[in-house]
């Protein structure tokens, strides 16, 4: 029975340990997105001007206790992801792999669509508030910009239109 509550006990310690550390990330990466000096926008606008690619996803990343913007690149059929400090700007080649179909594809829509991701970014943000993650998704069976943005110490998702670059309702 000791063996038991002592299980538990630390069952539950342990639990309350990784919850409240992925709240911090979190509380991190919003605490970034509205506090940086390069934003989310500038972030994807560095790692295309690095790369001479199109970028297909942009997020604010927390990875041992550092937060960074993480830029998904596509160039020459690789997918390039590049981490942009968002204090400095400065631009690291973080991985490179061979660039799946899916990803392709969204490099696609993203190059033949009339709004750009950089500019999804910005009309999300129109409302207030600073984008923190931004990528193409299917929404209701169309091609979206799913663009997460912090507003206060929340976070809200905005869709935009590819084709309008205005807010599509949910």
């Amino acid at each position: 029975m000791k063996f038991l509550n002592l299980f538990a006990a630390t069952a539950v310690a342990f639990l309350l340990a990784t919850s409240a550390h992925a709240l911090s990330e979190k509380d991190a990466e919003i605490d970034t997105a509205l506090t940086a000096k390069v934003s989310l926008k500038q972030a994807v606008q560095a790692a295309e001007n690095t790369s001479k690619g199109i970028a297909i996803k942009a997020e604010t990343e927390t990875k041992d206790k550092v937060t960074n913007y993480e830029v998904s690149v596509i160039v020459d059929q690789k997918i390039n992801k590049y981490l942009v400090d968002p204090q400095l700007g400065g631009v690291t080649k973080h991985k490179e792999d061979q660039a799946e179909d899916k990803e392709m594809a969204e490099a696609l829509i993203i190059r033949q669509a009339k709004t750009s991701l950089i500019a999804a970014i910005s009309a999300a943000e129109t409302e207030g508030g600073k984008a923190m993650k931004a990528k193409l998704e299917d929404e209701h069976g169309k091609k979206t910009y799913k663009i997460k943005v912090a507003k206060g110490g929340k976070t809200e998702t905005v869709l935009i239109d590819p084709e309008t670059g205005k807010p599509v309702t949910k």
